[in-house]
């Protein structure tokens, strides 16, 4: 297995786990077997045909796997993700003070931030910030923090593979 098929399966994964969805929902939309889709995941060779049908149930641009299995830059994606705002830039909802903020410390490391407020719908909406990267992005009231902290530095993996 080359580092990059093994890079590749960590950004499926990761995607998946950003999503909340279920393997078996991710596999059923790409058309794929579930055992197919775990093989992707762990970073296994497949068919050319059932990687294409994974980067699109992922809403990956066409092509995306071969940048990534080639060590290049893969195109932009065709869903956005997570909003990424620039430094010194706020949503109108971080005008107040957070309900949660934390700083390195437990579930975070050292040189996490993560400040939470509850919006009108009910959903927590997150900033999650590191020494390179400021991100926001909104859950579920019910996530548990830690499942927060750990979909919030799965999508920032996957906002530093893109750059």
């Amino acid at each position: 297995m080359t580092d990059q098929r093994k890079q590749l399966g960590t950004l499926i994964d990761d995607h998946i786990l950003v999503s909340g969805k279920e393997y078996r929902t991710v596999a059923a939309e790409a058309g794929v077997s579930v055992e197919t889709l775990g093989k992707a995941r762990r970073g296994e060779k497949i068919n050319s045909r059932s990687l294409r049908k994974i980067e699109a149930a992922l809403g990956w641009a066409p092509g995306t796997s071969d940048h990534i299995l080639a060590g290049t830059t893969p195109p932009a994606a065709t869903d956005p993700g997570p909003l990424l705002v620039p430094r010194g830039g706020r949503p109108p909802i971080e005008a107040t003070d957070p309900e949660l903020r934390l700083e390195g410390k437990a579930p975070l490391r050292d040189g996490e931030l993560l400040e939470a407020w509850v919006r009108d719908d009910g959903r927590w909406h997150y900033h999650y910030a590191t020494d390179d990267l400021d991100l926001r992005t909104a859950f579920e009231a019910g996530l548990s923090l830690e499942d927060a902290v750990r979909k919030l530095r799965a999508m920032a993996a996957i906002h530093r593979s893109d750059m």
